[in-house]
């Protein structure tokens, strides 16, 4: 953590990778960066931005890392997080689930059964307020669209997805501000065939 305004910069944690503060700006959630990630699942945790021993988050549980992911997301109040992933302990199934960061089972948002397959890579990038969550969709070749769809107060997710960007240029990490406008980047990769 640096200060905006300048000065040194502070180690909160190290080994992690794709930080998000939490809506208050007390803690950071992120994804373990492992030398080995078993079924290409990591590890989540959350520690305090003044730093300390970091707490495991639903910890039989495993978010996939890029590029099948953006790791853990915040709900807007701070009190749950959103990922793609499965359990680590038995082969279960992939879908979006939702877990409290003080711990408890996650559950299943239902998103693998109400929202169709758009294409190879789809999951989730930011919980909306207002009940909604964005979501990433595409290929580097057709292009990583961002869509939307409603997200209960309970963490279900439900169809149908409305999109909201089009075209051969990718999305990867939009960023949500409090009051729900996205910032977002579109790139292109460049092939040259020789």
């Amino acid at each position: 953590v640096v200060n905006l305004l300048g000065g040194e910069p502070r180690l909160v944690v190290a080994g992690g990778t794709f930080p998000r503060f939490s809506p208050d700006g007390t803690r950071v959630l992120y994804m373990e960066e492992p030398d080995f990630a078993p079924g290409g699942l990591r590890k989540m945790f959350v520690v305090p931005v003044e730093g300390g021993e970091p707490r495991p988050v639903a910890a039989d549980f495993g978010v996939f890392g890029p590029p099948g992911s953006v790791g853990p997301l915040w709900s807007p109040d701070g009190k749950r997080i959103l990922f793609e992933g499965r359990s680590t302990e038995k082969h279960g199934k992939v879908d979006w689930w939702v877990a409290s960061v003080d711990g408890g089972a996650p559950e299943s948002t239902g998103a693998g059964a109400s929202l169709p397959v758009i294409d190879l890579v789809q999951f989730p990038c930011a919980w909306l307020p207002r009940g909604r969550v964005l979501f990433l969709a595409g290929t580097t070749l057709e292009g990583v669209n961002l869509y939307t769809a409603q997200i209960s107060a309970a963490g279900r997710v439900a169809g149908p997805p409305e999109p909201l960007t089009t075209g051969p240029e990718m999305s990867w990490t939009p960023s949500v501000a409090a009051d729900g406008r996205v910032a977002l980047e579109r790139f292109r990769w460049v092939v040259h065939l020789w």
